[in-house]
């Protein structure tokens, strides 16, 4: 099988942390603002229950030319979710909350994991419909001037995840205010990598076919089982 990119293995609890302020804020202003804005966060996702969009994945990594996708995702709690890749290539991931099923048509092969297990970086989106606690989950979170916001007005923080991986550094989040509608997610690998997730025509809390959210495999295609 064509593996397009390697992507950590555990960072299945996904939400944020971040470093620096707000320009032409004071620092007490900027960690007063900061706290609501992760209280509203929380409170907004906590009672999502769906979320549609179209995007852009771009992948980057030193000494290497970047790969750029398109497509369109579905979440919908608990855990499941949907990733239609229809450029350049088209590709296949989806969540039935519990099995993750990664397809490539060209390969004529399914690869079939535990989401609680899955390498694949996507498995961790699902759980922006679960319950989780930004503050337990991250040990820094903060508003940074580091990364410009793909619009300007948009928010960025940059999420430290509290227990330390090999391959997972940290992440990145751009929210619209007031809504705090997701932007872009941006996961930074310890090696130099990184992926930033551009989203567009976001959607939330609409009905959802729950068939968009079950894979029977093609006759013919072989069902391999992700190794642990």
């Amino acid at each position: 099988m064509r593996l397009r990119y390697t992507t950590p293995r555990s960072v299945l609890v996904i939400i944020l942390s971040v470093a620096g302020g707000l320009p032409g804020v004071d620092s007490a202003t900027a960690t007063q603002g900061l706290s609501q804005i992760i209280d509203r966060l929380q409170v907004k996702y906590a009672r999502t229950k769906s979320l549609a969009a179209d995007f852009t994945q771009v992948y980057r990594a030193p000494g290497s030319k970047s790969l750029w996708e398109d497509g369109r995702l579905v979440f919908s709690r608990p855990r499941r979710m949907r990733w239609e890749y229809e450029t350049p290539e088209k590709k296949l991931l989806i969540s039935n909350g519990k099995h993750l099923f990664f397809y490539i048509p060209g390969d004529r092969q399914v690869v079939r994991s535990k989401v609680t297990e899955a390498s694949d970086l996507r498995a961790a989106f699902a759980f922006m419909l679960g319950e989780f606690d930004i503050r337990r989950h991250f040990s820094s979170i903060e508003l940074t001037r580091l990364e410009s916001p793909l619009d300007a007005g948009n928010l960025v923080l940059r999420f430290i995840p509290r227990k330390p991986h090999p391959n997972f550094a940290e992440l990145i989040i751009e929210v619209i205010p007031p809504s705090l509608q997701l932007r872009r997610i941006t996961v930074r690998e310890a090696g130099g990598g990184r992926s930033d997730f551009l989203l567009t025509k976001v959607r939330e809390n609409l009905p959802v076919d729950e068939a968009l959210f079950s894979f029977v495999p093609p006759p013919g295609v072989e069902i391999v089982e992700e190794p642990n």
